[in-house]
């Protein structure tokens, strides 16, 4: 389920990038740094590194925000 939750936020920051803006992009910053401290499997990594490299993409000024937390 995680995985599959992940893909889909992907896809969305992927195919959808204007609808990802309106996404509380702290809240999902801090869920993903969760994960990366959490789970020791590689593909749940590769996916979350994506994800945060997509909202520097779409998001730099949030994402520069975020750096510090990071």
């Amino acid at each position: 389920m995680r995985l599959r939750a992940l893909d889909r936020l992907l896809a969305l920051f992927s195919t959808y990038p204007r609808v990802a803006a309106l996404l509380d992009i702290k809240q999902i910053s801090a869920i993903l740094v969760e994960l990366l401290e959490k789970d020791a499997v590689m593909y749940v990594w590769i996916r979350c590194i994506l994800i945060m490299l997509k909202i520097a993409e779409y998001m730099p000024d949030e994402f520069s925000k975020l750096i510090p937390e990071v």
